[in-house]
């Protein structure tokens, strides 16, 4: 069983948790797959281009973001990103797995 759960401690940057291959392939994973499909596109990028900016950020060593600021607020977070996505996905009878799976988290 894969351990999705971020580093011990919550001050991890989260350029520790992007290292991983399995974080970053679930990442990638939903993203590309639950998420992009169904949200409106950034004016003047491709969904595509989006998700790859997401990546390089939380992939910069340089930015120093922590997982407990990642995670912060998540109780909105869910409310105005992930449940509306989740409901536009099962609208159209999309797979959101990624999405339930990081919700049971």
């Amino acid at each position: 069983m894969v351990d999705l759960r971020p580093a011990a401690e919550d001050k991890a940057p989260l350029v520790t948790q992007m290292a991983d291959l399995l974080i970053a392939g679930f990442f990638r994973k939903v993203q590309a797959d639950v998420i992009t499909p169904h949200v409106a596109a950034v004016p003047g990028t491709s969904a595509a281009d989006f998700l790859v900016l997401i990546k390089r950020r939380f992939s910069n060593p340089a930015i120093v973001d922590t997982t407990r600021r990642g995670a912060f607020d998540g109780s909105f977070r869910r409310i105005g990103f992930v449940l509306p996505t989740v409901r536009a996905a099962l609208t159209v009878g999309a797979v959101v797995l990624g999405l339930t799976l990081v919700e049971a988290q």
